[in-house]
């Protein structure tokens, strides 16, 4: 039972049923007993649903598929960073506070082998209250759950971009390519995004690479990130799931254009860059999420259709 769990579990990340498992495995398994297993492991992931760590906002009359039942023994991202964080100092209350609300992040999103993923989410915090560990938690549990391009909307500095660059690198990156590099960053410290010299079809393609881009909201490097994705072949776009992690979500990224027929600039490019990934969850974060609630329903903008998560004051 214990191994098919886990088959299971690789099926909802691959975005299968339990009809086309039951036809995988007929020869070998009992239709009752892969039947029984499936309803067994659903039950994990709608317990990390239910943790009371985060208290959260969904639309009842949406459908979501129960995919996600936490960190596992052999992830490789998330006990690295945890890892870290304990030689950081941080206080096992915290720790754990950090642990319950990625993960329940993490569910939230659409499983990594869908078809389509079209997420969108916000998650509200305190001021300085430790909004970037927590997406740092969710880039590694969702890359540990299959998710392989991660970029980050960093503000509108310099200094802000390159902040996050130096955190995210040293906490995802750099913990985990001493032996065999599994990580590559399409930004730098101190560079913002620049066109790479190979086709974005060779880095997207590759299953065993996680992609990370930490880019400024700027209008011409957004521009250099959608005509480099745009130039991947289709087939390979359509099947790399991403991550978008929108930092300081309020702060241009919301179409503040008084004009139904034009849009404002940062959140046109926002959206031409979900529209050339198919397989995109948009995130965004902030401790002022006004301008976000009340985006137009109509608009077809970023609008946190799928859920809204509240953070809970941390200890300190």
């Amino acid at each position: 039972m214990k191994s098919l769990i886990g088959t299971v579990r690789q099926y909802k990340r691959d975005g299968l049923t339990v009809e086309r498992m039951i036809k995988d495995l007929c020869e070998w398994v009992p239709e009752e007993a892969v039947r029984a297993c499936w309803a067994e492991y659903e039950q994990l992931p709608l317990q990390i649903r239910k943790l009371d760590m985060s208290s959260a906002l969904r639309d009842p009359r949406l459908e979501y598929t129960l995919w996600y039942d936490g960190p596992q023994p052999d992830d490789r991202y998330w006990p690295a960073l945890k890892q870290a964080l304990i030689q950081e100092g941080w206080q096992p209350e915290a720790l754990e506070q950090l642990d319950r609300s990625s993960t329940k992040i993490v569910s939230f999103l659409e499983a990594p082998g869908s078809k389509a993923i079209t997420t969108r989410g916000l998650v509200v915090g305190y001021v300085q209250s430790g909004k970037t560990a927590n997406y740092s938690a969710v880039i590694a549990k969702a890359a540990d759950a299959g998710y392989r391009l991660f970029i980050v909307l960093s503000g509108l500095t310099d200094q802000l971009r390159n902040q996050t660059q130096r955190r995210l690198v040293q906490e995802i990156a750099e913990l985990n390519d001493h032996n065999k590099k599994t990580w590559y960053t399409l930004t730098d410290t101190g560079a913002d995004f620049v066109t790479p010299a190979g086709n974005a079809s060779t880095l997207l393609s590759n299953p065993n690479l996680k992609l990370l881009a930490i880019v400024k909201k700027n209008a011409a490097i957004l521009r250099r990130l959608r005509n480099w994705l745009r130039n991947g072949l289709k087939e390979v776009r359509n099947s790399c799931p991403v991550l978008i992690i929108d930092d300081e979500a309020d702060q241009a990224s919301v179409n503040a254009s008084s004009s139904k027929e034009k849009r404002t600039t940062i959140n046109q490019l926002i959206l031409e860059i979900l529209e050339a990934m198919p397989k995109t969850a948009y995130v965004g974060y902030t401790a002022t999420p006004f301008a976000n609630v009340f985006i137009d329903l109509a608009d077809n903008n970023l609008y946190p259709t799928d859920f809204i998560i509240d953070l809970p004051c941390p200890p300190d």
